[in-house]
C-alpha cells in the first residue's frame, strides 16, 4: 500500500501543470514493459542497463515517435510512453527552453536556477556550452561534451540529435511517470498503470482502493500544496509574501526554490530562509531585511533600494545586477563587484 500511495502522489505532482512544464516522450526497450513500469513506479529503476550511453547513464527518450529509430524498433521491440516533468533539466534548444522557463535561458542560467554546484554553473558558462540552438539546428554537438560533467548531476538534459532528433535524457527517474506501452507492431497503447495491476478479484479491489485514495489526495495533498502558475509566479491572492516564506522555511534548504521573480517589495519581511534560490529577480525594495541568508542564489537582479542591508555574503550568487546597495563596496566579494550599479 505504501508503494501505491507513493506512486499516486508522484503521478499527481507530474500531472498537475502548475508544478512545471511537461513533455510526452517515448523510450524503446527490450525489457518486459510491465516489469519496467513497476520498477519506475517503485523507484527501483536503475538507468544505464539498456542500449547506448554516449551522454551518460540514463533513460533515453525521444519527443517524436514516427519515422524515428525508436519507432522502428532499433532500441527494442517495446515502446514506453512517458510523461516527464522538465523543471531543472538543462536544455540546449532555444524553443524548448522558452516553453519550460518562459524565456530562452542559457544553460548557465538554467543551472543556477536549478541550484547545481558552483563548479557546474561555471563550466556551463564557457562559450562553447553557454549557447542555445535554434529550431532545426543540432544541439547535440554542444550537449555531448557538456554531458561529460552533467551526467547524473542534474535531472536530465534535452538536445536535438541527427538521428533521433529531439531527445530527452532522464538522469533522475523520479521525474518520470509511465503513461502507456506497446510493441512496435501494435497500433494501440496499453495503459501503463492499469495493466500493471492483476485482473483477479484482488486486483479489482486494489483498483477501487487506488481510485478512492486518488480522490482523497486531490482534496488534501494537492489543494494543500503551495502551487505556482505555469509561468512560475505564485498564484495571486492565495499566498501572501509571508505565507510563501513560511512554506519555504518548512522545506529542506536544497528545496527552497522560487521559479520566477520573488517580489517582497514594501512588505514587513525581516529575513529570508537559508539556501533560498530565486530563478528570476529578487525584490527587497523598502523592506526591513537587515542581512541576506547563506546560500542565496538569484538568477536575475537583486534589488536592495531603501533596505538596511550593508553586507553581501561571500557565497551570494546573482545573475543580474545589484541595485541600491549602500554598504562598503571595498568589502564586497570580488565576483560581485561589477554587478553593483
Amino acid at each position: 500500500m505504501t508503494q501505491l500511495l507513493r506512486s499516486l502522489i508522484r503521478e499527481a505532482l507530474l500531472y498537475e501543470a502548475v508544478f512545471g512544464a511537461q513533455a510526452t516522450v517515448y523510450h524503446g526497450t527490450d525489457a518486459n514493459p510491465q516489469e519496467l513500469i513497476q520498477a519506475i513506479l517503485n523507484n527501483e529503476f536503475r538507468p544505464g542497463e539498456g542500449k547506448g550511453s554516449l551522454y551518460g547513464k540514463g533513460l533515453y527518450a525521444v519527443h517524436e515517435l514516427n519515422n524515428t529509430p525508436t519507432g522502428r524498433g532499433r532500441y527494442g521491440n517495446y515502446i514506453l510512453k512517458l510523461k516527464v516533468k522538465l523543471d531543472d533539466y538543462i536544455i540546449f534548444d532555444s524553443d524548448v527552453a522558452t516553453k519550460v522557463y518562459g524565456k530562452p535561458l542559457l544553460p548557465q542560467e538554467q543551472a543556477l536556477r536549478a541550484g547545481l554546484d558552483d563548479a557546474i554553473v561555471e563550466k556551463l558558462g564557457e562559450a562553447r556550452f553557454n549557447q542555445l540552438s535554434l529550431p532545426g539546428e543540432l544541439s547535440s554537438r554542444t550537449a555531448e561534451p557538456a554531458s561529460q560533467f552533467l551526467a547524473g548531476r542534474c535531472k536530465g538534459i534535452i538536445y536535438t540529435g541527427e538521428n533521433d532528433r529531439r531527445c530527452v535524457l532522464v538522469y533522475d527517474p523520479t521525474t518520470v511517470i509511465p503513461v502507456g506501452w506497446k510493441s512496435i507492431k501494435d497500433p494501440d497503447w496499453n495503459p501503463a498503470i492499469e495493466d500493471w495491476y492483476p485482473t483477479d478479484e484482488k486486483g479489482k479491489a486494489e483498483k477501487k482502493e487506488k481510485k478512492l485514495n486518488w480522490n482523497l489526495m486531490n482534496k488534501s495533498v494537492l489543494k494543500g500544496a503551495a502551487r505556482r502558475s505555469a509561468s512560475g509566479e505564485w498564484e495571486e491572492g492565495k499566498y501572501t509574501a509571508l505565507g510563501v516564506i513560511q512554506k519555504l522555511e518548512k522545506l529542506p534548504p536544497n528545496q527552497r526554490v522560487v521559479i520566477g521573480d520573488f517580489v517582497l517589495q514594501n512588505t514587513s519581511i525581516t529575513s529570508l530562509p537559508q539556501g533560498l534560490k530565486v530563478g528570476g529577480h529578487l525584490w527587497l525594495i523598502g523592506t526591513p531585511v537587515t542581512s541576506l541568508p547563506r546560500g542565496l542564489k538569484v538568477g536575475g537582479g537583486l534589488y536592495l533600494v531603501d533596505t538596511p542591508i550593508t553586507f553581501l555574503p561571500q557565497d551570494l550568487q546573482v545573475g543580474g545586477n545589484i541595485l541600491g546597495f549602500q554598504g562598503d563596496r571595498s568589502k564586497v566579494p570580488p565576483h560581485l563587484q561589477a554587478k553593483i550599479k
